[in-house]
C-alpha cells in the first residue's frame, strides 16, 4: 500500500465515522415555522404557475417532497 491509498483510506473513514455519529437536531419553533414558510411560498408557487405544465410539476413534485413526505 502506498501512503498516498493509506492517507485516502483514513480520511474517508474519519468522515464515515464523524458522518454515522451525528446527532440530528431538535425541531424547534424556529425550524417549524421556516418549514411552514417554506411550504406556503411552494404552494403559492404552485398556484402561480397554471398554465405552465412542465414547471408547474417540477413545483409540485418539490413541494410534496418538502412539505407532505416529512410529515
Amino acid at each position: 500500500m502506498t501512503i498516498k491509498f493509506l492517507f485516502k483510506s483514513i480520511v474517508v473513514t474519519a468522515v464515515l465515522t464523524g458522518c454515522a455519529t451525528e446527532q440530528p437536531r431538535p425541531v424547534t419553533e424556529d425550524s417549524a415555522s421556516i418549514h411552514a414558510a417554506r411550504c406556503a411560498q411552494l404552494s403559492q408557487e404552485v398556484e402561480s404557475l397554471k398554465g405552465r405544465p412542465a414547471r408547474r410539476k417540477a413545483a409540485m413534485d418539490r413541494y410534496q417532497l418538502e412539505c407532505l413526505d416529512r410529515r
